[in-house]
């Protein structure tokens, strides 16, 4: 459920700042959106207008192209960060990149004058760089390549390093934490970097930051380790985002999971079912791991039903009470009512459906058998030897050929003429009053009024009877 994320520039912007350019972009390098920085600031480093759904690399002024387009590959496929330097007549811009919730980030530092570019890059990027060197006696010796390193953590640089290496790391990272680092550097021995992720906690004022470190080794000529290159990146807001982002998910999950209605995802083209919960799996008779990835068309007694269905999608991009016939495990038929809707896939690209669905096979059962009934009970009436006919109120519903023979009615005109024009007011009023006190157990001899004819002598029987068109 994850996967299927908005993607919101302002969360980004608390990150990376708001008065830096930010664009984000997919698998294609093609931008998604970007704030309004984009519109106003740096327009001398883009060809074009930044636009939505333009590749990166055709829009930056960059004299490598390959070299640019191989560090955007770089960053996604080992979802990390970079950064580097690109000067135009002495005005130096900072391009950092960064892979953050499934998306490229690209964060751009206005326009600046800079004496040494490489100096700047070191004092500018949100990156702590430093270096461990190993002398020939054994000794250890840290040199800080950053000067974010004190403003990010906000320590002394000198009394944090001295103290790590004198072996006081739990003044400021927790014990559980310790244990995973130790763990850890066991295996930079045998790989040339390691990535951690742990808590800082400031000594003076207790601030807890979440740290990323990267530590990589630097050999000699002779290959020997001389020495360890560390880069740590306060990921604070990331983890605390993806916190939420995953109680989130967990908290929908379980209502996913536990929704009495059946809720599926399926890919629309190929019918292959992404996702669904067991009630839409136990509807079909199926268990939950039965149908992931497995397609819907094994699910369809005639083909063309799923054809129909895809057509009424694609027209109006959604359905609602969508009544369908589809095969249950024992071959049986279900009827399921669907409420659906499309909608795309930010990764893929594909066209999916989302919907949930009940089964409705008893009240189609019930109402096939009600049908049935009311043809049995229509051909009684019409073969009954005596006149019957239904009311609502004083208009008439239905009525058989024997009612007709003795009014001396035409069928098509039965819509016109009302239950009281048969008889004369007084007896219609005595009709009216048991009727109202439901006296209906004696019949009621009365005169049927005939047009130009004498009056019919008749007995009257009333019924009460529910008719499911109408209230009473």
């Amino acid at each position: 459920m994850s996967k299927i994320q908005k993607i919101n520039i302002n969360e980004i912007a608390k990150l990376y700042g708001k008065n830096n350019l930010l664009i984000v972009l997919d698998s294609e390098y093609k931008i998604i959106c970007h704030n309004a920085v984009a519109k106003n600031k740096i327009k001398s480093w883009f060809k074009k207008n930044v636009e939505i759904g333009k590749p990166i690399y055709e829009l930056i002024y960059y004299l490598n192209y390959r070299e640019y387009f191989e560090l955007l590959e770089n960053v996604a496929k080992k979802k990390t960060a970079t950064c580097f330097i690109y000067d135009e007549e002495k005005n130096t811009y900072v391009n950092q990149l960064y892979f953050f919730d499934g998306h490229l980030v690209m964060v751009i530092l206005p326009k600046r004058k800079v004496a040494d570019s490489k100096t700047f890059f070191y004092e500018s990027i949100p990156e702590i760089l430093y270096r461990v060197e190993f002398t020939l006696n054994g000794e250890r010796k840290v040199r800080v390549l950053s000067g974010s390193f004190s403003k990010a953590l906000n320590v002394n640089t000198n009394e944090y390093f001295e103290d790590i290496l004198q072996g006081k790391i739990n003044k400021y990272v927790p014990e559980e934490d310790i244990a995973k680092i130790l763990q850890s550097a066991k295996f930079l021995k045998n790989k040339k970097y390691i990535k951690l992720v742990y808590r800082f906690i400031n000594p003076k004022t207790k601030k807890v930051l979440w740290l990323e470190e990267k530590v990589v080794k630097k050999y000699t000529k002779n290959g020997e380790v001389a020495s360890n290159i560390g880069i740590t990146r306060v990921v604070t807001r990331e983890i605390n985002y993806l916190q939420k982002l995953k109680e989130n998910e967990e908290k929908y999950r379980l209502i996913f999971e536990n929704n009495q209605s059946g809720l599926f995802i399926s890919e629309l083209e190929t019918g292959k079912i992404v996702e669904c919960n067991q009630s839409f799996a136990k509807i079909l008779g199926y268990n939950k791991n039965e149908l992931i990835n497995n397609f819907s068309d094994k699910l369809y007694f005639d083909r063309n039903d799923r054809k129909n269905y895809i057509q009424e999608l694609l027209k109006h991009r959604y359905l609602n009470a969508y009544k369908i016939k589809l095969r249950h495990k024992t071959g049986r038929p279900v009827w399921i009512m669907e409420n659906v809707k499309i909608f795309e896939d930010k990764q893929s690209g594909k066209l999916m459906l989302q919907g949930s669905a009940i089964d409705i096979t008893q009240n189609i059962e019930y109402e096939e058998k009600l049908v049935q009934k009311e043809k049995e009970i229509s051909q009684w009436i019409d073969s009954s030897p005596f006149g019957i006919v239904i009311l609502y109120r004083s208009k008439i519903l239905y009525c058989n050929q024997k009612f007709l023979h003795i009014t001396g009615i035409k069928s098509h005109k039965l819509e016109y003429i009302k239950f009281d024009q048969f008889f004369t007011k007084t007896d219609y009023n005595k009709i009216r009053k048991l009727i109202k006190n439901k006296d209906f157990k004696k019949p009621i001899e009365t005169q049927i009024l005939k047009k130009k004819k004498k009056p019919v002598d008749v007995e009257l029987m009333f019924k009460e009877v529910i008719h499911r068109e109408l209230p009473c």
